[in-house]
């Protein structure tokens, strides 16, 4: 019965895949977020007229924060784990 427990609890294989998962996603949120910001750059007037209004930055910020506050807080496993319990 004690051959069952020889086995390492996590593979290290595990962690190398895990590791690569976890750089993949984030590569792919980085892209996403860049190519949301260029959009919303490029959807902006870009005429040069002395109107007043927002530039196209401060437009840009605003959204941003906007998109910010809308984003569920940071997953932090152990306090999900606490919470769950």
């Amino acid at each position: 019965m004690s051959f069952p427990h020889k086995f390492p609890i996590v593979h290290p294989i595990n962690h190398i895949i895990f590791c690569i998962l976890i750089l993949s996603f984030h590569r792919y949120q980085t892209n996403t977020s860049n190519t949301m910001l260029s959009n919303i750059v490029d959807i902006q007037p870009k005429d040069a007229g002395g109107g007043g209004g927002e530039t196209r930055e401060a437009v840009v910020y605003r959204l941003a924060d906007d998109m910010l506050e809308k984003l569920p807080q940071d997953y932090i496993p152990h306090e999900v784990t606490t919470l769950r319990q």
